[in-house]
């Protein structure tokens, strides 16, 4: 046998131990991973799905947790907007609105005039005995310093007379639907109603007149204060019945054209 035979015989000897080796060492990893899986107690697989489905609930947490974030700071932003867009208006509180107006900053309503206008008739054409303090001091806060101590000094001396002869008086309006703007001598700017409707008065609860009665008020716009939040001051209130409101207008008429022919 020459050497090359045996050198042969030597390499397939070495490579039939390895196959066997490594046989071995196969079927060894098999059966201990047959007796690993043997000796796993039975409760594992359950706590496997468990941790599984644990991760998938985080998960699922924090996307719901995300996306609330994401719809908060939404609406957290569009109420900023709507905030700023707010504060550049005016919100008004006028007497006889049940609410806030909001307008644009230098521009009045003209609703808002007839709101005022009507309001004021009422609180002073519609009363009882019983409540005519009431409601004529509620009235004053929206006039003028002047014109509140006359008016408060007409209430003292006829409150007396309501009371003893047991006076209701009810005035309802015709909705007013335009106005003047005017200007004092002074210059100011003013408003000027003419608010007319059917006074009827009651005494004893008998009704003893029933007649068409006209006001006319003038009023201006007012800074508002902490003690006065009201938009509107009262400056001049007459109350006048359509024959004397009538008369009245005829000679204002005629004054005028008296003033302008003397100019000419």
């Amino acid at each position: 046998m020459t050497e090359e035979m045996k050198l042969n015989q030597t390499l397939l000897a070495s490579l039939g131990k390895m196959k066997s080796w490594r046989k071995q060492k196969a079927e060894g990893k098999k059966e201990a991973r047959e007796v690993s899986s043997r000796m796993i107690p039975p409760f594992m697989a359950s706590n496997a799905v468990l941790q599984d489905r644990l991760r998938v609930a985080k998960l699922f947490s924090v996307g719901v947790a995300v996306v609330c974030v994401g719809v908060v700071g939404l609406q957290e932003w569009r109420f900023k907007g709507a905030l700023e867009h707010a504060l550049n208006k005016e919100f008004l509180i006028v007497p006889g609105v049940v609410d806030f107006m909001r307008v644009r900053p230098g521009v009045i309503p003209e609703n808002v005039v007839f709101f005022f206008s009507e309001f004021m008739a009422d609180q002073v054409g519609t009363f009882t005995y019983a409540n005519v303090g009431e409601r004529y001091k509620r009235a004053a806060e929206f006039m003028s310093p002047a014109l509140r101590e006359s008016f408060l000094m007409e209430l003292r001396k006829k409150e007396k007379d309501y009371r003893e002869l047991a006076v209701t008086e009810i005035f309802s309006p015709v909705p007013v639907s335009k106005f003047e703007q005017l200007k004092d001598e002074a210059g100011s700017p003013y408003y000027l109603v003419h608010l007319r409707g059917t006074l009827e008065r009651y005494s004893n609860d008998q009704k003893i007149a029933s007649e068409e009665e006209i006001f006319t008020l003038k009023f201006r716009t007012t800074r508002i204060v902490a003690d006065k939040p009201w938009f509107f001051e009262l400056t001049s209130l007459e109350r006048q019945s359509s024959e004397e409101f009538a008369r009245s207008e005829s000679a204002k008429e005629r004054f005028a054209k008296s003033e302008g022919e003397k100019n000419l």
